[in-house]
């Protein structure tokens, strides 16, 4: 994991939304504070009606092999995310359910 930071570009996209409003964006970029030897991102979109009802979220990386991969919890449940890089860039190649540390130590 790098430190870093969340910047907003200038640039503002505007557009038509369904109900036929216009709606305006701005592009986010994270930006590491030092130079990064790999550059894999995890982000994890939730929706709900209300803030409260989001649920509580891990994500850490692991190593599998030489080949990076992340270690989701959310909801209890625990899947492990594992990418390839291939042809100058990462893919996701496999998601797969992990035994939490409680379910080990419970086990």
């Amino acid at each position: 994991m790098q430190a870093g930071a969340f910047s907003l570009e200038p640039h503002v996209i505007a557009y038509r939304n369904r109900i036929g409003g216009i709606t305006s964006r701005q592009r986010a970029r994270f930006k590491p504070l030092s130079p990064v030897g790999e550059d894999v991102r995890v982000f994890l979109l939730q929706a709900a009606p209300q803030a409260a009802q989001l649920q509580a979220v891990s994500v850490k990386k692991m190593d599998c092999g030489g080949m990076p991969c992340f270690d989701v919890v959310m909801n209890g449940q625990a899947r492990r995310l594992t990418f390839a890089y291939a042809n100058t860039q990462y893919s996701l190649v496999n998601i797969q359910p992990v035994a939490t540390a409680f379910e080990i130590r419970m086990g």
